[in-house]
């Protein structure tokens, strides 16, 4: 149906007698658009003639190679997949992105040792440090290997110091072999480099509240208020940490769970979980108990 919407019949018999001509680079340019629009939306049903009338018009393409092996992968058609993103890289060897998304790939297709083959080549070629870094950390991590993580991450913030995501995955890794203080650094250090992102700023507030550092703690859960004042996860965290750790402030603590239950939905958290919290902060002001 998509091709039939986009593309009128009479061109796509005739593809092939004008694919040099150089007034197909509008077509070629809306299909492409079109492509990652539908992935993104992971609409891969219709992504995939999508792809395949890209490729008619590009097919020496490694990019429209990839987007079609993200369809076929979408559609169940691992065989076809794996085709294709092997085709990707023929046409790009030294593309790094479409190694890393082999990669990943193999891994979901239970082939974790190629997986890691082509990640730790990707790391030690030199190019491409922080994202191979950040792949094969990944990788190293969903198979339990975290001692091997720690001298990759050392070594690629040395050489790339402002990459947050490195530093998230150190604080990761840290927190998981040496405890909640060991991560505090790197988290901080994220943080700093990128002050606007919630999820740094969420993860250096817990690790802080873990360690009992918790006015530094209340500090950076205020913040995410500002940094995201739709985000009913944050409102929840901070009535949380008031009701655990400041007793006092139970009427606004019970003032910030009953806006979160205001604010749009958000997976994990339904409004059964934030009116058992409501609640909790109700019987703690009328017990004057601390929790």
């Amino acid at each position: 149906r998509l091709l039939e919407a986009t593309v009128p019949p009479d061109r796509l018999r005739g593809l092939g007698t004008y694919l040099s001509r150089p007034e197909n680079a509008h077509e070629a340019c809306r299909l492409a658009l079109r492509l990652s629009d539908l992935l993104l939306r992971d609409r891969y049903d219709a992504a995939l003639p999508a792809a395949r009338a890209f490729l008619e018009l590009r097919p020496g393409s490694a990019w429209g190679h990839r987007k079609l092996a993200a369809a076929l992968k979408g559609t169940g058609q691992k065989t076809a997949a794996r085709d294709s993103y092997r085709r990707a890289l023929e046409l790009g060897p030294k593309a790094e992105f479409p190694q890393i998304l082999y990669a990943q790939f193999l891994a979901e297709q239970g082939e974790p040792n190629e997986a890691r083959r082509i990640l730790e080549l990707l790391w030690q070629s030199g190019s491409a440090r922080a994202d191979a870094a950040i792949a094969l950390v990944d990788h190293l991590r969903s198979q339990r290997e975290l001692t091997r993580c720690l001298p990759i991450l050392e070594e690629a913030v040395r050489i790339c110091p402002r990459h947050s995501i490195l530093w998230q995955q150190m604080a990761g890794v840290r927190l998981e072999l040496q405890g909640p203080q060991a991560g505090i650094e790197p988290i901080a250090r994220a943080v700093e480099l990128c002050p606007e992102r919630g999820p740094f700023r969420a993860g250096l507030a817990q690790l802080l509240e873990k360690t009992g550092a918790l006015d530094e703690a209340e500090k950076h859960y205020r913040r995410l208020l500002e940094v995201e004042p739709q985000n009913r996860v944050v409102y929840y965290w901070l009535a949380d940490f008031l009701r655990k750790h400041r007793p006092q402030a139970g009427p606004e603590a019970l003032q910030i769970a009953e806006k979160a239950l205001s604010l749009p939905p958000r997976p994990g958290l339904t409004q059964e979980i934030i009116q058992a919290l409501i609640e909790k902060i109700r019987e703690q002001r009328m017990s004057g108990a601390t929790p």
